[in-house]
């Protein structure tokens, strides 16, 4: 199964994680299919995601990839990223969960509320094989969904060639990390304070009077009645 798996051109996969971090890979195998992978046997899968050669159809690609690179692999050939194609298509939405977005698009729950259970003790902290391979199911079917949604509203070009490719570089910088020069920092700090003081001292003389020019309310009053200028318009704060 894992050398069909490295095989493939595409997959359709997610990161299985426990209690103790990355438990293995989850793949489609087909419709209503998938299998899960240990970490300890995934390697020729992974070897084929780290060079390139499989692409990634999958939700959150950034997190997967800052995961594989934690674990010393890598994710070079994003396909489909469900999150940020969610995230294109609707900037407004105040989530982009897996299980909101196939609830909102496919009409599928994955996890019942029925099914959860509370006050026990978690003594089985294995992963939920059985969800996780509805989670890769329901990225499969939003893969296809989205990209079409995409193209009905000409915004797929700028996804495939903007803001997918940026998914494994940003992946890389934030597991790199970068070097900031300290010292200049704090000189730059310094300086933009003591340039934000004369300006407040200025302000000050202008209006006569020392006021918090952060206050809404006392810059109402300086400006329009300290001051007399003209009110043009009036906003829900005054």
């Amino acid at each position: 199964r894992v050398a069909d798996l490295a095989d493939q051109n595409v997959l359709v996969m997610s990161l299985v994680e426990d209690i103790e971090g990355v438990f293995g890979l989850a793949a489609s195998v087909g419709e209503n299919e998938a299998v899960v992978v240990p970490m300890d046997a995934a390697g020729p899968v992974l070897d084929g995601v780290g060079s390139g050669r499989i692409e990634v159809i999958g939700h959150d690609l950034k997190r997967m990839a800052r995961a594989l690179l934690e674990e010393g692999h890598d994710l070079a050939a994003p396909a489909m990223d469900t999150a940020l194609a969610a995230y294109i298509l609707n900037p407004a939405q105040h989530s982009y969960d897996l299980e909101e977005i196939a609830q909102r698009t496919l009409g599928i729950e994955l996890v019942s509320p029925d099914t959860q259970e509370t006050g026990t003790l978690p003594f089985d902290t294995g992963p939920d094989l059985d969800l996780e391979g509805r989670r890769v199911e329901a990225v499969r079917r939003l893969a296809e969904e989205l990209r079409e949604e995409l193209e009905r509203r000409e915004e797929l070009d700028l996804f495939t060639r903007f803001e997918l490719p940026l998914v494994p570089v940003l992946a890389r910088m934030e597991h790199a990390g970068i070097g900031v020069d300290r010292a200049y920092l704090q000189r730059m700090g310094e300086d933009l304070r003591k340039r934000l003081a004369a300006l407040e001292s200025q302000i000050h003389d202008l209006a006569g009077d020392p006021f918090n020019i952060n206050s809404t309310e006392q810059l109402r009053l300086v400006l329009f009645e300290q001051l007399g200028l003209p009110v043009l318009k009036k906003t829900s704060t005054g």
